[in-house]
């Protein structure tokens, strides 16, 4: 199912418009997570997780990447052509720092809730 949508979205993308691709992914993904959030029936949250392109590891490897990349290169200002390693390197850096942040934000978040958070260095 998750091929399929990754083929399906990023053949057609730049026939339906990579911005609309991505509208239609954002939406996907957010069905799918209120989906998870209000469902306890297995079969909806798996039909959810793969409409929704969810992946367990929290890396971006579904069509929107692919797309994403794309559509940097083609806006890139052709004096930056050159450097286009570089550009991708902060695209990738920024996307890293991003997950980073809200894996610590999310931790954060759950321990506080569980019952304050306490730092101890043994």
């Amino acid at each position: 199912g998750d091929l399929g949508i990754t083929l399906g979205l990023t053949t057609h993308a730049d026939q339906f418009g990579r911005r609309k691709t991505l509208a239609v992914g954002a939406f996907l993904k957010v069905v799918a997570g209120l989906a998870f959030a209000l469902s306890k029936q297995y079969y909806i949250t798996v039909i959810a997780g793969i409409l929704g392109v969810i992946t367990p590891t929290g890396n971006d490897i579904g069509p929107f990447i692919a797309i994403e990349q794309a559509a940097l290169s083609d806006i890139m200002p052709g004096v930056l052509r050159g450097d286009i390693a570089k550009v991708f390197g902060w695209y990738q850096f920024c996307g890293a720092t991003a997950q980073a942040a809200g894996a610590l934000v999310s931790g954060w978040s759950v321990a506080t809730l569980q019952g304050g958070l306490v730092w101890r260095i043994q």
